[in-house]
């Protein structure tokens, strides 16, 4: 019996929307349609487009294209899993730059980026743990294999660059609370002391 993967929230028009941001879904979609071919020079604009991005919209990318790497491949329950995965990741951030594009894409402050990056490197791992596993009972040249070796690069690749933020934000979090006596600190200091006579 066919497990039954639970599709993302959004709409069509949404998911459109994200695809046509992206780009590289919808050359991924043409690869598996075989529409476009997958030779050196497409894998090279793969890595390129994707390695361009920043974690969060990266790992939101490569979850649209998992989705149609789960669509394509033979059926399995390592496939469910990855079908199952990239939609909940697909749902939930997919909801999120929405909702960043309608505020007019106002920059997150320190507190909420923390927030967002504690959970993208773990997601992103997820997804290319699953892809790996994909590729491993896949055959590795054909296009689903092919496609699910550059995503997980890619999915790891990102993973490094979230811990890598997630650790300067935490640093810079810690400067901030550690007190700092500059030159104007010390002048208002001084005018308060008061001198009593001797």
């Amino acid at each position: 019996m066919r497990m039954r993967v639970p599709q993302p929230s959004l709409t069509d028009q949404q998911l459109a929307t994200l695809h046509a941001r992206f780009v590289v879904p919808i050359a991924v979609q043409m690869i598996l349609n075989d529409s476009e071919q997958l030779d050196d020079a497409c894998e090279a604009a793969l890595h390129e487009c994707l390695s361009e991005l920043k974690p969060d919209t990266g790992l939101l990318c490569l979850a649209l294209c998992a989705q149609h790497v789960a669509g394509a491949a033979a059926e399995s329950p390592i496939v469910n899993m990855l079908a199952i995965s990239a939609a909940r990741i697909a749902d939930e951030y997919g909801a999120a730059l929405l909702a960043e594009a309608g505020r007019g894409g106002e920059p997150l402050n320190d507190t909420d980026a923390m927030i967002l990056l504690q959970q993208i490197p773990e997601d992103l791992e997820e997804l290319a743990t699953l892809m790996d596993a994909v590729l491993s009972q896949a055959d590795p040249h054909s296009p689903e294999g092919l496609l699910c070796d550059i995503l997980s690069i890619q999915a790891m690749v990102h993973a490094e660059r979230a811990n890598h933020e997630l650790a300067s934000l935490s640093f810079r979090k810690q400067e901030e609370r550690t007190p700092v006596r500059n030159l104007r600190q010390l002048q208002r200091l001084d005018k308060n002391v008061i001198v009593f006579p001797r």
